[in-house]
């Protein structure tokens, strides 16, 4: 069996988890989504982007990272010299 913390929010601590050796991030992943639902998400092992075919191992941090809300789109900056170049009024 491997220990590994696993980490689902910024404000929450860690949680320690034991995996049979061999288990992946994928087996991980699937599993663990099922009972806590997170999306959408980055998973991260030790900080890094995993393939889900690596295996974990003892020790292992796991990290779930909720995608950032996007910023809002700002209006685009109006060329006032292309107006005039064109002919069209600006005001």
């Amino acid at each position: 069996m491997v220990n590994v913390d696993v980490f689902r929010s910024g404000d929450a601590p860690g949680m320690s988890c034991q995996f049979p050796e061999g288990y992946t991030v994928g087996e991980f992943f699937c599993k663990d989504f099922m009972a806590f639902p997170i999306s959408p998400v980055w998973l991260l092992v030790n900080g890094q982007a995993p393939s889900l075919k690596d295996c974990l191992h003892d020790g292992d941090k796991i990290t779930y990272l909720a995608e950032p809300e996007p910023k809002p789109k700002q209006p685009p900056e109006i060329d006032e010299d292309w107006g005039r170049a064109e002919g069209f009024a600006v005001k």
